[in-house]
C-alpha cells in the first residue's frame, strides 16, 4: 500500500469536499493518477474503508462520553469531518459553537485537536487489525487479511503495474526522441569544424556537441602560483569513457524512474524512511534516491536538534551561515571561497585528482573549483583542513552533481561535509579498532593469507614513513612523531618502520580513514556509502566491506612476494575490482555466507601475472632473508614464444584442475596381442562450473 490507513481516510475526506482530480498528494503525474483511481467510486477501497469506518464509530460510540469533556468531545468530531459525524454519529449532539473563537482560544482549540488526532490515529490503527485491513510491512496478506483488503491490494498493484509500465515507456520514447536531437546536433557542430567553425559564434552564446572551443585546462587558466593542470595524465582506472567523458552510472533510467517515485513518497511520508532503509539495504541506490537519503540521514545526525521544534534544515542553514560569517570577519576575507591557504589547498586537489583512480575519470576543471571552493568555505567556518577531507568531500560532489552550480552550492557542500565530519564519520580510534578487529577477523577465518601477509610485509620495505603519518600519529602519537623527524636509512628509523609500518593493518586504516575513496572506483566508492548512509554508518558495515575487500582480493595477495608488491595490491587492486562482485561479496557476508566463497566472486582476471621476479624491489636491510631468484627453465620448441606473450621467458604460469575423474581399464592378455585393441587406459575429466 502506498500510504498508511489514514492517509487514506483523509484522502476520502478531501476527495468528496473538492474533484479528485485536483488531488496530487506526490508531485509526479503518473503516481497522483494512481492516488486518483483507487479512489473511484465503486473501488474495492470504498469496501475497505466502509469496513474499517463502521467498526470505528462503534469504538467512538463507547467512548465518546467516558471522561471527555464538551471541549474533547467537539474536537474529536472536528478531525473526523462533518460527513463521518453525519454518517455514523448523527444521533449524538454536534455543536460547532463550542470550539469557536469567542468561547475558546484558538491556541487551546489547536492543543484539543492534537490530542484527539493522536488518539483516532491509534484507534484507527487497532480497528484496522481487528477487522483485517492494517498495512502490513512485509507485504505478506495471505493471513489474516479479509477479503476486501485482498481485493484492494490486487487493485492497487494492478493500477500501479499499469502506471509503471505507460510511464516508463513514455519516458524511453522521450529518450530516445532526446538523443536524435543531440545525434543531430552533433553532427551540425562537425559539419561547422569541417567548415572551419572554429570560432563562430551562435545565438545566446550557444555551443553544439563536436564543436573545438577553447581549451579550458590551458596552463594559462591555472591559478597564479598554483600547479598547472592538464588533460594529459594517464588514467589508471579500467573504465573505458564515453559520453563526452562522463563515467557511466550502475543504474537504468528505470531504476531513475523508480527511485524519484520512492523519495516522493518518502517526502510525504518521512517516517518510513528506516524501513526503505530496510528493505534497500545491500543495494545500489539510483542517483535521485541517494541525495535524498543521503540528505535526510546528514540532517537528522546532529542529535541535539532532534528535540528542538521548528525546521531542522533551517535550524542548521542558519548556524552554518552565521558561523561562516563570523570567519570571514576573523580572517579578514571578502569572499570565503578564496582563503589565505587556497593555493595549498588547490595544489592537493590537482594532485589527488591526477592520482587517486576513482577521482581521474571527473579530471575536470569545473570538478576541482567545486571541491576547492567547499574546502575554502570548510576552512572560513572552522578553520580546518586536511588534504583526507577532499576525498571525504568527493561522494558527496558525485551525488548532488545534478544541481546547478550557483554561488551557494560551495557552501551546501561544506556543510554536508561538516555534519559528516562531525556526526558521522568515524573517529581516529575507531577507524584503528574497524582495521584491527578486520585483521584478527582474517587471522581467524583465513590463516593461510594471514601468514602471507605477515611475511611478505617483512621482506624488501620500501616505503615512506610520512605517507602513513596521519593514521599513525592519532594512535601512536610519539613514534609516529619520532619515525617522521628519523634520517631516513638510519637504523633507528629502520627499526621504527619495522616497528610500526610492517603491519599490513595500516593498509586498512588507510582504507578507512580515506573513506575508501584512494582505492576503490567512483561506482564502487558510491555504493559503499549507500550502505553505510542506509546503515546509520554503523561500524560493522564498515568491518564487512573491509574483510570483503581482503578476500577478494586474495589470489592478487597470494602472488605477492615482498612488501613493495602487497602494497600494490592493497593501494591498486580495488580499484580494478567490479562494483556487482564487490556488491555480491557484501551481500554474502551480511546473509551469513561462508568467507571461504568470497575469492571465487571475483571475476576481474588479468591476462597475466600481476608481477614477475624482477618486479620486486631492492632488499632493504628490514628484510628477514635474501630473497633467492627463482631458477629458470626453457621453453619447449613446441611452444613458441608468442603463444606466451603474457609470461615471463623461462617462467610457466602455474594451472591446476578440480573435479578430475580418471578411470582405469585394465585390458586381458588376448586383447592386448590384438594390435587394434592396444587401448591401456583412458581418462575423462570434468570441467567445474
Amino acid at each position: 500500500m502506498m500510504m498508511a490507513n489514514r492517509d487514506k481516510n483523509q484522502k476520502v475526506k478531501t476527495s468528496r469536499n473538492d474533484d479528485i482530480s485536483s488531488y496530487r498528494p506526490f508531485g509526479p503525474q503518473w503516481m497522483d493518477s494512481v492516488v486518483q483511481e483507487t479512489l473511484l467510486p465503486d473501488t474495492p477501497w470504498q469496501e475497505v474503508q466502509q469496513k474499517i469506518n463502521e467498526a470505528l464509530a462503534k469504538r467512538i460510540e463507547a467512548e465518546i462520553y467516558k471522561g471527555n469533556t464538551g471541549e474533547k468531545r467537539e474536537a474529536l468530531y472536528r478531525v473526523l469531518g462533518p460527513q463521518f459525524v453525519k454518517k455514523y454519529l448523527s444521533q449524538y449532539p454536534y455543536d460547532p459553537e463550542i470550539l469557536s473563537p469567542s468561547n475558546i482560544p484558538l491556541q487551546q482549540r489547536r492543543v484539543f485537536e492534537q490530542e484527539m488526532e493522536s488518539w483516532l490515529y491509534d484507534q484507527i490503527q487497532e480497528v484496522a487489525k481487528e477487522v483485517g485491513c492494517e498495512r502490513r510491512r512485509d507485504g505478506d496478506y495471505s493471513q489474516n487479511a479479509s477479503p476486501e483488503m485482498k481485493a484492494f491490494i490486487d487493485h492497487t498493484y494492478q493500477v500501479i503495474n499499469t502506471a509503471l509500465d505507460r510511464h516508463l515507456f513514455l519516458q524511453e520514447k522521450k529518450e530516445e526522441l532526446q538523443t536524435r536531437v543531440n545525434t543531430a546536433e552533433k553532427e551540425v557542430g562537425q559539419m561547422l569544424n569541417n567548415l572551419g567553425g572554429f570560432g563562430v559564434n551562435l545565438p545566446g552564446g550557444l555551443t553544439l556537441p563536436g564543436m573545438r572551443t577553447e581549451n579550458l585546462d590551458d596552463k594559462s587558466t591555472a591559478t597564479p602560483g598554483t600547479v598547472a593542470f592538464t588533460r594529459a595524465s594517464k588514467r589508471r582506472d579500467r573504465h573505458v569513457l564515453s559520453h563526452n567523458d562522463v563515467p557511466p552510472n550502475s543504474w537504468s533510467p528505470a531504476s531513475e524512474n523508480l527511485g524519484r517515485a520512492l523519495a516522493a513518497i518518502l517526502r510525504r511520508e518521512p517516517h518510513r524512511l528506516s524501513e526503505v532503509c530496510e528493505k534497500l539495504s545491500g543495494k545500489q541506490l539510483p542517483g535521485n534516491l541517494r541525495q535524498y537519503l543521503w540528505t535526510e540521514v546528514l540532517f537528522k545526525s546532529d542529535k541535539s536538534l532532534l528535540s528542538k521544534e521548528g525546521n531542522i534544515e533551517k535550524i542548521l542553514r542558519n548556524r552554518f551561515a552565521k558561523k561562516v560569517s563570523m570567519g570571514k570577519i576573523d580572517l579578514k576575507i571578502e569572499k570565503a571561497t578564496l582563503t589565505p591557504i587556497h593555493g595549498l589547498i588547490w595544489n592537493a586537489i590537482v594532485e589527488m585528482f591526477n592520482n587517486v583512480p576513482s577521482m581521474q575519470a571527473y579530471q575536470k576543471r569545473e570538478a576541482m573549483k567545486e571541491n576547492a571552493n567547499a574546502l575554502n568555505v570548510m576552512y572560513t567556518y572552522n578553520r580546518s583542513y586536511e588534504p583526507y577531507l577532499i576525498q571525504w568531500l568527493f561522494p558527496i560532489q558525485l551525488t548532488y552533481a545534478d544541481r546547478l552550480p550557483t554561488e551557494e552550492k560551495p557552501y551546501e557542500l561544506a556543510m554536508y561535509l561538516d555534519l559528516l565530519m562531525v556526526n558521522l564519520f568515524p573517529k581516529w580510534p575507531e577507524v584503528f579498532a574497524i582495521a584491527e578487529r578486520t585483521m584478527n577477523r582474517l587471522k581467524i577465518q583465513d590463516t593461510f593469507l594471514q601468514d602471507h601477509l605477515e611475511e611478505c610485509a617483512l621482506k624488501n620495505i620500501d616505503l615512506d614513513p610520512k605517507q602513513f603519518l596521519v593514521q599513525l600519529i592519532h594512535i601512536e602519537k610519539d613514534k609516529a612523531l619520532a619515525l617522521g623527524r628519523a634520517t631516513p636509512g638510519s637504523e633507528h628509523s629502520i627499526k621504527l618502520s619495522k616497528e610500526l609500518l610492517a603491519d599490513p593493518v595500516i593498509f586498512v586504516r588507510k582504507w578507512i580513514g580515506e573513506g575508501f575513496v584512494g582505492v576503490l572506483d567512483g561506482q564502487a566508492v558510491l555504493y559503499l556509502w549507500d550502505q553505510l548512509f542506509m546503515n546509520g554508518w554503523n561500524q560493522e558495515v564498515i568491518e564487512d566491506f573491509c574483510f570483503a575487500l581482503l578476500l577478494l582480493l586474495k589470489d592478487a595477495f597470494l602472488q605477492a612476494n615482498d612488501y613493495h608488491q602487497m602494497k600494490e595490491v592493497f593501494l591498486l587492486q580495488p580499484a580494478r575490482l567490479y562494483t556487482a562482485d564487490i556488491q555480491r561479496a557484501y551481500q554474502h557476508l551480511r546473509t551469513g555466507g561462508s568467507p571461504t566463497e568470497i575469492p571465487g566472486l571475483n571475476r576481474y582476471k588479468p591476462l597475466g601475472r600481476l608481477f614477475t621476479p624482477e618486479s620486486s624491489a631492492v632488499p632493504s636491510p628490514v628484510s628477514s632473508a635474501p630473497k633467492s631468484k627463482p631458477p629458470t627453465r626453457d621453453i619447449p620448441k613446441r611452444f613458441s614464444p608468442g603463444a606466451l606473450t603474457d609470461v615471463e621467458p623461462g617462467e610457466l604460469r602455474p594451472i591446476g584442475l578440480k573435479n578430475f575423474r580418471m578411470t582405469l581399464v585394465l585390458l586381458n592378455k588376448q586383447s592386448v596381442s590384438d594390435p587394434n585393441e592396444r587401448q591401456i587406459g583412458r581418462a575423462s575429466c570434468r570441467e567445474r562450473v
